[in-house]
């Protein structure tokens, strides 16, 4: 048992403390004494006219002509200001520009600013300009203490290859990454992209799909997701949970998990899959699959010959879709399986014309024979 007499002013106090209470007691002293950080000061560099309107504003300085403020490393440029010294805050007015550093600068009809919560508002024809990026709105507030820019009303955000629109959005200037919500747009010279929620890297143009996402190829390609990683500059896709990717000529591409290239026309399914072509009427089921759209399987799978293929795990049977390039992708479709399944058990449907054995090595090298739909 441990006895301190503490005295603070007039008052005297004695306090019997345990050996396990003695740490607790001066952590709290050290926080009651430790003084806060001080807040900086908001100054005024310059103005070609100083006023004193003690019926109009009493609190306030008002500066007129080529006003610079300065508050750490932040200028603030206006046509007019109303100062408030005792609150550390001031109301700008005309020509208003705000650069931070060397990267950051904001413009705006109105700004009001608080220095001891380093809040900026801007208003009325704001532009926020941060390297390739430029985000335009009509409010904008930006913390400089988070480093986060935030408007609510409607605004965009355009960089060397996208432009995106929302009602609600939040850009971050020391990572250059995005949010955004309701009514999300992006337009790409190549496709647009519609959601309600969407996340965005500035640097990297990849998106992060987080709601149900329409991306839309006019007349080629339309993709459906809610999970997954758009790069919108190489239009390499990683999609999960049951997205799809519908092709114009009726074929309809389903997996747990896609990995599709739009540029080189190849995908990879994995998980529960089914390619559908409505043309034809065929429907494809598997564990695994790659759909090759530009006719370059040879090439790239000799050992193929055909458009792509879909495996079903623990079966004999493997699915191969075949379209020569001199032939559309309706009129040719490649089925192989293993000898002891007939073609009309599993496609009873379809009449198929059966070609010599041939070793098929995406069945594990056992002797197949091909059959091709006509």
């Amino acid at each position: 048992m441990f006895i301190y007499h503490l005295r603070f002013g007039h008052l005297r106090l004695q306090l019997k403390l345990r050996t396990s209470h003695i740490n607790l007691l001066l952590l709290l002293l050290c926080l009651y004494f430790t003084p806060a950080k001080a807040q900086t000061l908001v100054y005024l560099e310059r103005a070609d006219n100083l006023l004193f309107d003690q019926n109009i504003l009493p609190d306030a300085r008002i500066v007129i002509g080529n006003v610079v403020f300065r508050h750490d490393d932040a200028l603030m440029y206006c046509d007019s200001a109303n100062f408030y010294e005792a609150s550390n805050s001031l109301e700008a007015f005309g020509n208003v520009k705000m650069v931070q550093g060397d990267t950051l600068t904001g413009y705006g009809d109105k700004l009001y600013y608080n220095g001891n919560t380093k809040l900026a508002r801007l208003r009325q024809n704001v532009r926020l300009i941060h390297h390739e990026a430029v985000l335009t709105t009509d409010s904008l507030n930006y913390d400089r203490l988070q480093d986060i820019a935030y408007y609510y009303s409607g605004g965009k955000i355009v960089d060397d290859l996208n432009t995106l629109t929302s009602r609600w959005g939040q850009y971050t200037p020391y990572n250059k990454r995005a949010a955004f919500r309701d009514s999300v747009h992006l337009v790409n010279n190549r496709f647009t992209m519609d959601t309600d929620t969407l996340l965005y890297d500035t640097e990297s143009h990849v998106t992060k799909l987080v709601s149900p996402t329409v991306i839309l190829y006019e007349k080629e390609t339309t993709i459906l997701s809610s999970n997954g990683l758009y790069n919108t500059r190489t239009e390499e896709s990683k999609l999960f949970d049951r997205s799809q990717v519908i092709h114009s000529d009726g074929k309809f591409l389903t997996g747990d998990t896609i990995y599709y290239d739009k540029r080189q026309t190849f995908g990879k399914l994995y998980g529960s899959i089914e390619v559908v072509d409505t043309t034809q009427q065929v429907t494809l089921r598997g564990d695994y699959g790659e759909i090759y759209e530009d006719g370059s399987t040879a090439s790239r799978h000799p050992e193929w010959g055909s458009h792509g293929f879909a495996t079903r795990n623990g079966a004999t049977v493997c699915i191969r879709i075949c379209m020569p390039t001199r032939y559309s992708p309706s009129n040719w479709l490649s089925l192989t399986h293993c000898p002891r399944i007939a073609p009309t058990s599993v496609y009873g449907h379809t009449t198929m014309y059966a070609s010599t054995a041939t070793i098929c090595k995406a069945c594990a090298t056992r002797l197949c024979i091909s059959a091709t739909i006509r």
